[in-house]
Parts: C-alpha cells; sequence; structure tokens
C-alpha cells in the first residue's frame, strides 16, 4: 500500500491479544488479576506493556462510567493499581462538592476536576500506547523469527 507521499509503505506487523484473551481479561475482576503472574506468560517480556494499556484503557472507561453517569465501579479488567487510581480520581470529584457553594461555582469545580483527571489518564495512555506499539512490535518480530 502507498502513502500519500507516494512512497511504499512498510509492512509491519504488529502482535495483539486473541479474542478469547481479551473477552477473559475484560471479565476479570481487578482483585483476581496478578500483574506479576499476567506478565510472566511464557517469559515474554514484551506482553507487559500489552497488558497494562489494556488495564489502563478499562480504568478510563470505568472512571468515565463513575464520572458522567455516576454509576458504581466496575473494576473488571483493571489491574489493583489502575482501580486505585480511579478511585482516587473520583473522590477527586466528591471533594468539589460543597454544600455552602452555588450550583455554579460547584459545576465549575466539578468540570476542573474531571479535566485534571482526564488530562491525567490520556497522559498515561499515550506513554503506555508507545510502549504497548513497540512491544508488539517486538513481539511480532521475535515471533515471525522463530517460525
Amino acid at each position: 500500500m502507498k502513502a500519500r507521499t507516494g512512497k511504499e509503505r512498510p509492512n509491519i506487523q504488529i502482535a495483539d491479544f486473541t479474542a478469547a484473551f481479551k473477552d477473559t481479561f475484560d471479565a476479570t475482576l481487578s482483585r483476581e488479576l496478578d500483574f506479576d503472574e499476567m506478565t510472566r506468560v511464557g517469559g515474554i517480556p514484551e506482553v507487559k506493556p500489552m497488558v497494562l494499556y489494556r488495564s489502563m484503557k478499562n480504568a478510563k472507561r470505568a472512571y468515565m462510567a463513575l464520572a458522567v453517569n455516576e454509576m458504581e465501579i466496575d473494576s473488571r479488567g483493571m489491574f489493583p493499581q489502575h482501580e486505585s487510581q480511579v478511585i482516587r480520581m473520583v473522590e477527586r470529584l466528591r471533594d468539589v462538592r460543597d454544600v455552602s457553594i452555588s450550583f455554579q461555582e460547584h459545576d465549575r469545580g466539578f468540570q476542573r476536576a474531571h479535566a485534571k483527571n482526564m488530562t491525567e489518564i490520556d497522559g498515561w495512555l499515550e506513554g503506555m500506547r508507545k510502549e504497548r506499539d513497540a512491544s508488539a512490535i517486538q513481539l511480532a518480530e521475535r515471533l515471525r523469527r522463530q517460525e
């Protein structure tokens, strides 16, 4: 396939988890997920950034459900450290609730706290995504050489 520049794009293979693994991971409660155990899978170090990224994506989903819809925390598919980050962020939102201030002041405080939380989550995800992509490429290359 050619890029817009007219040059041929390199064919880069990227490793990914199977759909069955993703479904199982996403359905598992955080207290049942052990990061050390999960990242020892076959002694493949490239798996660590991949499962961390998936866990953080699930943590972001849980945070959004809590922040926007005020739903119960859904701690499935994330490691306990990510669950505790979500809980801390939700507490930050709850801290802006003050009955002595007007609704508008409360709303502005909530928006600022939510924006800060989202910036924090997106920053973590950006770094994790880069590590995940690099690891997925390395793993695909390693698996291709083993064939």
